[in-house]
């Protein structure tokens, strides 16, 4: 087992990205225990935002969205990864009625919702 509090956390959160779903989330969910310990959640939007889209990204969106619901802060970044992980698992009016609450949205969030339907094949 890791020795998560030994181990630099900011590099444990780069290794998120190593395209592993499989690792991924074993590892994300450890992450996310020793970050709640730390507060770095709390203080560390872009930590939080690492997470968000590895559950995300490991078809978690459970998690997902409680790690969302958590987050003091978010960005047009961290409402992107919930609707595009809405869309992907094939949750579109989740997704939709997330970006119709999306205090900013950017070109980013237009081309999530606008390419799920596409892939859809409801456009």
């Amino acid at each position: 087992m890791l020795e998560i509090m030994e181990i630099d956390l900011h590099a444990l959160a780069l290794m998120l990205h190593s395209g592993n779903p499989n690792c991924s989330i074993h590892l994300g969910r450890q992450l996310h225990v020793a970050f709640l310990k730390k507060g770095i959640l709390n203080s560390t939007l872009s930590m939080a935002n690492r997470l968000l889209q590895m559950y995300s990204r490991c078809d978690s969106m459970n998690e997902a969205c409680l790690l969302f619901d958590e987050m003091p802060k978010r960005n047009c970044f961290s409402w992107s990864t919930m609707i595009e992980g809405y869309m992907k698992s094939g949750y579109k009016d989740k997704s939709l009625d997330l970006f119709d609450i999306m205090p900013q949205k950017n070109d980013y969030s237009w081309n999530v919702v606008v390419s799920g339907f596409s892939k859809a094949g409801q456009l």
